[in-house]
């Protein structure tokens, strides 16, 4: 079996082999027969349901995740074990440097909306986190939440107590550290994940705060909720009032590509946003990450489009049959872009080709298809026909991609905010920060 996935996808005799992988890790019944399977294990197994919760003193998303983890035992009949982890292993982040600047924009822009108010420093020095993984490596389980979060305090939030006054008993060499570093980091490989401050049950992962309420939904199926209350145990605060009417547009840029699973389940929420509010729909499309020579691991391809297709169904969005668009479809598809965009529908045609390719399993490279979705635009195939196969649209996609590159995004789907007359860009990487994107909507319009 190969392990690289991009070589995988781009192979055409796997194609059909490929599609179906692609398709059985997005599957929900195969997912809820893998569920009952390992609930059957546990019993037999007599073991407890055990959460693990993956900790990276140095990842900023921690300053999130730790305040909730008491709750998360306090309301459900869980036990909660915690494993100190490392940075994710470098082929799961192909822009390292433009990630680590992503993950700190990203926590200080969300954690007002999840209560926490206080200043998020600058990442913490080598020597204050060589400090914190020897204080956590040598610390028992009863008190790892505590120390991590006094911990927390000190290296992110501007606290006076000093690292040397949350624990003085050192007894593990730099070695003895790094092998239980190590020892998580294969835990959490061997679990098919590669990130931190995340959750682990029963054979799925669970990233931070955005994901927390699929862990919930899960414990909840099994019957392990203490409270009656349908409030998950965090939530996310909301400026729920829009009542403006101002004329004056905002502009709403969305870079999507044609192989992200990610962006298909994204297109029904955004079309929600701009007949919801008063906003100009640019559409900037971008190559795919592995035709840009960017390479995912097999592992993370398969949690992507298990995560994505989880994400979808809570909002009715189904990932169903698949035919990835990798190379010439994706080419083919692209060429048209350009002349369809000019006549206003680039927004339309795109979305309909991620539906093609995640939810009908059409091959987008088809040109009798590509045909079929001009007509359903009410454009002329005969106009449209002529640009079928021709590079303009390369240059086009590589003005977007460096556009995208200025805001700190790599990955699809990312987003910018705009005044009408360009100015003030905010940009915000993923579906999972539309709700942000509307927030800054209604400020901007308030």
């Amino acid at each position: 079996m190969l392990t690289n996935i991009s070589n995988y996808l781009q192979n055409k005799f796997l194609s059909r082999a490929r599609n179906k992988l692609m398709m059985n890790w997005s599957n929900e019944d195969l997912l809820n027969r893998e569920r009952q399977k390992r609930e059957k294990i546990r019993v037999s197994e007599n073991r407890s349901h055990k959460v693990f919760y993956y900790h990276q003193v140095d990842d900023p998303y921690s300053i999130l995740v730790l305040p909730v983890l008491e709750k998360l035992k306090s309301c459900y009949q869980v036990d909660l074990e915690c494993i100190l982890v490392g940075s994710p292993p470098g082929q799961t982040v192909p822009e390292p440097s433009m990630y680590k600047i992503h993950c700190l924009n990203d926590v200080r822009n969300i954690a007002p909306w999840y209560g926490q108010d206080k200043k998020i420093l600058n990442f913490p020095l080598k020597n204050e986190i060589d400090l914190a993984n020897k204080i956590l490596s040598n610390c028992e389980q009863a008190n790892f939440i505590q120390i991590a979060l006094d911990l927390m305090d000190s290296l992110w939030l501007e606290e006076t107590k000093s690292l040397e006054t949350i624990y003085k008993d050192y007894f593990n060499s730099i070695n003895e550290i790094n092998s239980k570093i190590e020892i998580g980091n294969k835990f959490r490989k061997g679990n098919g994940y590669y990130s931190s401050s995340s959750f682990y049950y029963e054979g799925e992962s669970y990233w931070g705060v955005d994901r927390l309420n699929h862990l919930e939904n899960r414990l909840i199926d099994l019957g392990l909720k203490k409270t009656d209350t349908d409030e998950y145990i965090i939530n996310r605060k909301s400026n729920k009032n829009y009542t403006s009417n101002q004329t004056n547009k905002l502009n709403l840029t969305i870079y999507p590509s044609l192989n992200s699973p990610y962006t298909f389940i994204c297109f029904p929420r955004v079309r929600n946003i701009i007949e919801k509010y008063p906003v100009n729909i640019i559409t900037k499309p971008v190559l795919p990450m592995l035709m840009r020579g960017m390479h995912i691991p097999r592992y993370k391809g398969k949690y992507i489009l298990s995560d994505a297709a989880r994400e979808g169904r809570i909002n009715n969005i189904y990932i169903n049959k698949i035919y990835s668009p990798l190379g010439k479809p994706a080419e083919l598809a692209y060429s048209l872009f350009p002349i369809i965009n000019a006549h206003n529908k680039g927004f339309s045609y795109i979305e309909k080709l991620t539906i093609a390719s995640f939810h009908n399993g059409i091959n987008i490279g088809n040109k009798a298809f590509l045909k079929k979705i001009v007509r359903e635009l009410d454009l002329s195939w005969d106009e449209i026909k002529n640009d079928l196969g021709k590079r303009k649209w390369k240059k086009v996609l590589d003005e977007n991609l460096n556009e995208m590159y200025e805001g700190n995004c790599w990955g699809v789907p990312s987003f910018r905010i705009s005044d009408e007359n360009y100015e003030n860009p905010f940009y915000q990487w993923g579906q999972d920060r539309l709700w942000l994107i509307e927030e800054e909507i209604k400020k901007r319009l308030d």
